[in-house]
């Protein structure tokens, strides 16, 4: 085919573009570190009701005396009450319409 084709990628002039885009000043790269730093807050990773996720957690993998443990600890103790209920029914329901076995539908709406 010859040499008399050259792509744009290898001419100096856009390799040159391209340096400076891909590695920009250290002065930009500053700047960019100090304003993120105060913008930014850093992550609370923690729950902040953790008795409340684990309790629909061991609801949801059929871990009743589990759920009962975590019931009793924390707040609100109603509405997570509440909230085991309806879960607990409506797994039993799924399993009562999937048909599985009739002892996991009757285990959850025991639980219930």
């Amino acid at each position: 085919m010859g040499h008399g084709y050259r792509s744009n990628y290898t001419r100096r002039r856009f390799r040159m573009r391209y340096a400076t885009t891909l590695n920009p000043p250290t002065v930009l790269r500053q700047l960019h570190r100090a304003t993120v730093s105060t913008t930014l807050k850093p992550m609370d990773d923690t729950f902040q009701f953790p008795y409340n996720e684990l309790l629909i957690w061991a609801v949801l993998t059929k871990r009743h005396q589990m759920a009962l443990f975590f019931w009793e600890r924390g707040e609100e103790a109603m509405a997570k009450a509440l909230a085991a209920y309806q879960l607990n029914k409506a797994l039993a329901h799924e399993a009562d319409d999937d048909e599985l076995e009739i002892e996991v539908a009757t285990e959850f709406a025991s639980y219930a």
